[in-house]
């Protein structure tokens, strides 16, 4: 990525931080040829203590190219100096988040999969 200054400016190109109720973190990748936002990834946090990721998600004709790992490599080092840094994922995921320093914890949730149904 070059030297430190120049991957901080290119973080901040690829990353916004906004305020409304609480700080959102989002960064996406577009693709070099197209334009084409193949990937994002997004936090929701208080800006100071905790952050929750809820989604990571890369088309899947992009996975397997070392995007996603980029995405929340990148976002990491936004959220760096976070008390806490949370998310839930499926089983077949875990270990890769588990690459980034992750642990298992026990959390729960509720899924309403037909608000994804059209």
């Amino acid at each position: 990525m070059g030297s430190s200054s120049t991957g901080r400016r290119h973080l901040r190109r690829t990353a916004t931080w906004r305020s409304c109720a609480g700080a959102t973190t989002s960064s996406s990748r577009p693709t070099r040829n197209t334009g084409t936002i193949a990937g994002f990834v997004s936090a929701h946090g208080d800006g100071v203590l905790s952050a929750y990721i809820p989604l990571l998600e890369v088309l899947p004709a992009y996975q397997g190219r070392g995007m996603g790992t980029e995405l929340v490599r990148r976002l990491l080092e936004l959220l760096k100096g976070h008390y806490m840094i949370d998310l839930a994922c499926d089983e077949d995921l875990v270990p890769f988040y588990e690459r980034f320093g992750m642990k298992r914890w026990v959390g729960m949730g509720l899924r309403n999969h037909n608000a994804l149904a059209e």
